[in-house]
């Protein structure tokens, strides 16, 4: 069955059968025209032996040699293919006949070899050599073809002394010649064998050439497509048919080449655009998350905010009484020499510095703590940056600090709380510097961003700070300081500053290596085309 549904047998059997049939209407054809050409040929062959023996027989029957006659006809008889001859007269009594019993017999003028002239009164000199043959079967099943000539009436014959005949009469009578068809249908027999053979021959001649016709033109581009195919399945887009070939099939499997080419085309632009969305993703999902932790951090500030704020208001009131007791305490013992009064000022200056510590610390949650009501205005930021230097400067000079700034803003107008700015900036000058355990230096960089926003870089050559620690930087009260030196608001403070200007901070930063925190402030802050129109 699997064999048998295959195009190229399909299409070898179709031929086959198609030759078959057409090669053998056409023997048939070929069979029917060669018997009838060679009964033709014979009937001709033996209308002119009649007409020759008619032709032969002339002298002596002007002469009225019937004894020579006789002996012609006797011997025209015996020849190989003759099966009889005899001469009629008018009246139908057979003359002369090559078989001695028929001689002066009287033949029926109804039989075969009669019928062709007295039927309808027709002339024998009207009938055509064709006309006047018969073809029948010997009781010894021979075939025999008879034919029959006229001896004509002529001059000489109705002017003769001898057996004048009437001159009106056309016809004296007939020579009727039978000649045996066993040789002609031998070779009829020889003829259609050999056609049959070769027209069989033929057609498996035929058939083989259009079998390997179809091998080399259809079954084996055909096995080249279908294995094309296969491979396009399992995914093998590599793959290329090598039918390099002009007609239909070259020109179907260049199209398959080139739908081939395309589709691994596509699929590398499907796998790129799969990659690219996937980093895309991978991306908008560590944004969703830095956003989801900003939040969050948010969130929490703003929780520590409302509880620094009621802390830092609870504890202000008495730590300026304790401040205040503590300097009315000192001005009240001043100028006495005693050592347990020396011993009292030493504590009365221990109370003064760690409550100002305090008052700071207090200062730093309430600033922490305020989220509203910062006063905007168009500052210049080269400015802020200048003063801010000259608050710390005497820590700079102390640690023999180099100070690099690279100003590059042509513009440095912005609307911001120069304060604040200010305050965030010395926070920032202040770590860098403590992050400096020796001489060392603090870069100070503005930069366009793009005409809306601007950014500030403050770099240090300092230890860096870890991984582990980078990411809890900007967390309220997470320092690694000593505790006398702070409690962690310092960044937490900055990152709240910045986040009031609708801006962004990040640190990059390597243990050894220093470390940069860069600030993103906008030009202008949301809303102030609405104040500026109200002023």
């Amino acid at each position: 069955m699997r064999f048998t549904r295959r195009l190229s047998i399909r299409l070898f059997v179709l031929l086959f059968m198609s030759m078959a049939v057409v090669f053998g209407i056409f023997l048939v054809f070929t069979l029917h025209f060669q018997k009838k050409y060679l009964l033709e040929s014979a009937t001709a062959s033996s209308a002119r032996t009649s007409d020759l023996v008619v032709s032969a027989l002339r002298h002596s029957m002007l002469e009225n040699n019937r004894r020579e006659i006789f002996h012609t006809i006797m011997t025209i008889g015996r020849e190989k293919e003759v099966r009889g001859v005899k001469i009629i007269n008018k009246l139908g009594t057979i003359m002369f006949s090559s078989s001695r019993k028929e001689i002066g017999s009287t033949v029926n003028m109804s039989a075969e070899a009669c019928i062709l002239c007295h039927k309808d009164n027709l002339p024998i000199s009207e009938v055509t050599d064709f006309g006047r043959t018969r073809i029948f079967t010997s009781p010894n099943n021979e075939p025999i073809l008879g034919i029959i000539s006229p001896i004509r009436n002529a001059p000489e014959c109705s002017n003769a002394d001898c057996h004048a005949h009437d001159p009106a009469t056309t016809v004296l009578g007939i020579l009727d010649l039978k000649m045996s068809l066993e040789k002609t249908n031998y070779y009829l027999s020889q003829t259609r064998v050999r056609s049959i053979v070769y027209e069989i021959a033929s057609i498996f001649l035929i058939a083989l050439l259009f079998g390997v016709f179809i091998f080399y033109m259809v079954e084996k581009p055909i096995k080249e497509l279908t294995k094309g195919t296969v491979e396009i399945s399992k995914g093998n887009l590599d793959y290329r048919i090598d039918i390099r070939r002009h007609d239909e099939v070259g020109q179907l499997a260049q199209s398959f080449n080139r739908m081939t080419r395309q589709l691994k085309e596509a699929k590398e632009e499907i796998t790129e655009l799969n990659r690219s969305l996937e980093r895309r993703v991978e991306q908008k999902t560590r944004q969703l998350r830095q956003a989801e932790a900003h939040m969050r951090e948010i969130d929490k500030l703003a929780s520590l905010g409302k509880l620094a704020a009621s802390v830092a208001h609870e504890l202000n009131n008495p730590l300026a009484g304790i401040l205040t007791y503590s300097k009315l305490l000192e001005r009240k013992l001043a100028g006495k020499e005693n050592i347990a009064d020396k011993e009292i000022f030493r504590v009365l200056n221990v109370i003064e510095d760690e409550t100002s510590r305090c008052g700071q610390i207090v200062k730093d949650l309430l600033l922490f703590a305020r989220r509203e009501g910062d006063a905007f205005v168009e500052a210049s930021l080269h400015e802020v940056i200048e003063k801010s230097l000259k608050i710390v400067w005497h820590k700079i000079e102390l640690q023999e600090i180099q100070v690099i700034k690279n100003l590059n803003l042509e513009n440095d107008r912005l609307q911001c709380d120069p304060a604040q700015v200010r305050q965030a900036l010395i926070a920032l000058l202040i770590n860098a510097i403590e992050a400096i355990p020796g001489q060392g230096a603090i870069t100070i960089e503005t930069e366009l961003v793009d005409e809306n926003t601007i950014a500030l870089r403050v770099s240090d050559t300092g230890v860096g700070i870890p991984e582990e620690v980078r990411n809890h930087i900007f967390e309220p009260f997470f320092s690694t300081k000593e505790e006398s030196k702070g409690v962690g608001l310092g960044l937490s403070v900055v990152f709240g500053i910045v986040q009031r200007h609708h801006g962004t901070i990040t640190v990059s930063s390597e243990p050894g290596e220093g470390s940069t925190i860069e600030i993103v402030l906008p030009r202008r802050q949301p809303g102030s085309e609405e104040v500026d129109r109200r002023a």
